[in-house]
């Protein structure tokens, strides 16, 4: 196609045509095209519709673009408007959505005194932003969030899908407050998250000012842990068990375990803070339950002198029943009370008092044990038992005895030395006694020397206190012994004597002699006070050389009477 070439192309008036000048200006509607479009000629603006592919030009002599009347400016969708040297802001429709797309690297800024967010009807405002006040946020018109100088307020349940943290570096607090009679807490759900029917948790205060922690009906414990121990734990039963290791216990109502630690020395502790010279201080209440009247039952007391006592009702009336360690100087002290009498007459070192007008002490044990009912007196490693053996020991009363460091079972182990049986028999297992007798030859003879006669046969050595080497007995313990010694003798020549004596440590305690010459019997016996170790013996002097024990017996006793 050839170019149209033309210096000037005038209507046949010879105005309005269009003209175009060597310079390139054209005029549309005038006759002077020197004048550009836009630049004063507002002829242009009324010629109608202006079709264009593009408009070009930087409009730096472009005042301004006016869309009045009934008419509007619209671009259709995808078509975007616009902003800045390099285009960073747009504003468009897709189709479906509006966007204003801000590519720049500044702020995209909203400015008014009042910001409002309204449906398309104009009667729910959605979010309000207000330059002077809060910034407000809506439900259907209803509002739900709202910021102050001080922070921020929700109206209605505020719901998080992950956590919620409050961090600042100064104290950080969550403030949950009820201005009117409800609870104020924290609603917990792990179950399905609906906080509803019977499977959330509860912590807060309720109206009346109480902390609550409220587990749901199907919930199991209440458990508080360091780290993965529980610590504390309230069952499902309405059971506490306290305690590092052990938080199975589920019997006793309130149960304490403890970790095996040097370091711990109390299970438990109450604590008054009284002064010394105060009275007593209750440490533990004990009530009945509201069947028998809710009315206190018993108390546990901390006396002045920082004893325990224990109180227990008769016929509704408190009275002090048991004292341990209080007002005793000499040591500790355990004192039962009823009926107290008025002068007990108490011994200051006595460890055990039972003060009543009928004091008396019980041991009860089944009667199926072998080593039933016992009490153990001991002196560090001295040990008296006093017992009832049971059955297998047929009921006997017995008082026992060992010498041990660490015993085992010393109602069993024990060496009786003291026995009653139930039909009234008392025995002595242990007790010093002997008995023997001297058995010779009819051949033999004693010579006239005096001489300790040896008892070689026999009959009793309870303890092994006689020597049969040497015919002495050695006195286990300090006591009266009765020592007795009998002789038969044969016919003795004329004017022949023979003498028993009965001596101690060399001392002669007793003596019976035959100085007739005849034949017969001779007696002697006594009652030796004697320490432990003294040595008894029995001695025989005659002066007839050819003397010797007829029938070949001579007998001896020795028995601790006291």
């Amino acid at each position: 196609m050839s170019d149209i070439r033309f210096n000037q192309w005038l209507h046949n008036s010879g105005t309005g045509g269009v003209s175009q000048v060597d310079g390139g200006h054209v005029g549309i509607g005038t006759t002077n095209p020197l004048i550009p479009v836009g630049s004063g000629n507002t002829a242009i603006l009324n010629v109608g519709v202006v079709t264009a592919n593009s408009f070009y030009g930087d409009g730096s002599n472009l005042s301004g673009v006016q869309v009045g009347g009934a008419s509007s400016l619209s671009l259709n969708d995808n078509i975007g408007a616009y902003f800045g040297n390099s285009q960073d802001l747009k504003i468009y429709h897709d189709g479906n959505h509006s966007y204003i797309d801000d590519q720049g690297t500044g702020n995209l800024r909203l400015r008014s005194g009042t910001l409002e967010i309204l449906n398309l009807a104009g009667n729910k405002t959605s979010a309000t932003f207000s330059s002077g006040g809060g910034q407000t946020l809506n439900f259907n018109n209803s509002q739900r969030f709202v910021t102050t100088n001080t922070g921020a307020v929700v109206t209605g349940i505020f719901t998080a899908t992950s956590s919620l943290n409050v961090k600042q570096s100064g104290n950080a607090f969550l403030n949950l407050l009820s201005t009117g009679s409800g609870n104020a807490g924290i609603y917990m759900d792990a179950s399905n998250g609906d906080i509803a029917g019977s499977d959330y948790c509860f912590i807060g205060q309720d109206n009346n000012l109480d902390l609550v922690i409220q587990a749901n009906a199907n919930a199991g414990h209440i458990d508080f842990k360091r780290a993965s121990n529980t610590n504390v734990r309230i069952t499902s039963t309405g059971r506490l068990n306290v305690g590092d290791t052990d938080q199975s216990q589920n019997v006793d109502q309130f149960s304490v375990t403890v970790a095996a630690q040097n370091a711990i020395d109390n299970v438990a502790r109450f604590q008054s803070n009284a002064a010394a010279s105060g009275t007593s201080e209750s440490l533990v209440k004990i009530y009945k339950g509201a069947g028998y009247g809710g009315a206190v039952s018993g108390y546990i007391t901390q006396g002045s002198e920082h004893g325990l006592k224990f109180y227990t009702a008769n016929n509704a009336t408190l009275s002090e029943r048991l004292r341990v360690g209080f007002n005793n100087a000499n040591g500790t002290r355990v004192t039962l009370t009823g009926t107290a009498a008025a002068n007990p007459g108490i011994d200051p070192y006595s460890s055990l008092l039972i003060n009543d007008s009928e004091a008396r002490l019980q041991l009860c044990s089944t009667n199926s044990g072998s080593n039933a009912s016992s009490i153990i007196l001991s002196n560090e490693s001295k040990h008296f038992v006093v017992h009832q053996r049971g059955p297998v020991q047929s009921n006997n009363f017995e008082i026992a005895y060992q010498d041990i460091a660490s015993p085992t079972d010393m109602s069993a182990t024990a060496t009786p030395y003291f026995r009653i049986s139930t039909g009234g028999q008392v025995t002595k297992p242990n007790h010093p006694v002997f008995s023997g007798v001297y058995v010779g030859s009819a051949a033999a003879n004693f010579g006239t020397s005096e001489f300790t006669l040896n008892f070689n046969t026999v009959m009793t050595n309870q303890g092994n206190h006689y020597n049969t080497s040497t015919g002495e007995y050695t006195c286990p313990v300090a006591g009266k012994y009765w020592i007795s010694a009998q002789a038969h003798l044969q016919q003795q020549t004329g004017g022949a004597y023979t003498t028993i004596r009965l001596q101690k440590n060399s001392v002669t305690q007793s003596n019976a002699w035959k100085a007739d010459g005849s034949g017969g019997t001779l007696f002697a016996h006594a009652i030796v006070s004697c320490a432990a170790n003294d040595i008894l013996r029995v001695r025989i002097q005659t002066n007839d050389s050819t003397q010797y024990t007829a029938e070949r017996y001579w007998v001896a006793s020795i028995y601790l009477l006291a």
